[in-house]
């Protein structure tokens, strides 16, 4: 099958490979006053295996639902149809909109012996917004914080100058 979008073309192919790393997708947008919003949109898994191009190594955007649904992890073998990318410069799997998920087998790991990056199902959204939100939060707290102190270290500068102007 083959999608036409204001002249770029999408095809629906069929992959199928052994999970070697899971990411999750964010989107930025960014205002003309440098203040960024994340949407966190789902998860990037890496594969390794047959796509479009014979074996090689691949990614492929999931949705939240589907992460949920099936708690893939590294280490385990998918099948599954998915689009080729539309807009090269502006997305980073290689494809998107995974249909027809199949778990054709689940790797057993110790979890307990395991620290990050994780082996096991990785975080879910909800921890990755608390995450960066606390990173966004100390890194503005700190901007602020070395404004301030910029502002008291010239005011005590231009008032012990401006003393010595009057006491003369």
């Amino acid at each position: 099958m083959i999608k036409n979008i204001f002249g770029s073309t999408s095809l629906k192919v069929n992959w199928q490979g052994e999970i070697v790393a899971i990411q999750p997708r964010t989107r930025v947008w960014r205002y003309l006053t440098d203040n960024r919003t994340h949407y966190l949109i789902g998860y990037n898994l890496f594969i390794v295996g047959d796509g479009i191009e014979g074996e090689k190594q691949f990614s492929v955007a999931i949705s939240e639902k589907q992460q949920l649904k099936d708690l893939f992890r590294i280490g385990d073998v998918l099948a599954g149809t998915a689009w080729t990318k539309i807009y090269a410069e502006r997305e980073f799997a290689d494809y998107y909109k995974a249909g027809s998920l199949k778990l054709l087998s689940r790797v057993s790991v110790n979890t307990e012996m395991i620290s990050p990056p994780w082996m096991m199902i990785p975080p879910t959204m909800q921890i990755y917004e608390k995450i960066g939100a606390m990173s966004l939060v100390l890194q503005q707290a700190f901007s602020i914080a070395s404004i301030f102190s910029l502002v008291i270290v010239l005011g005590f500068c231009l008032g012990t100058f401006s003393l010595r102007i009057f006491a003369s």
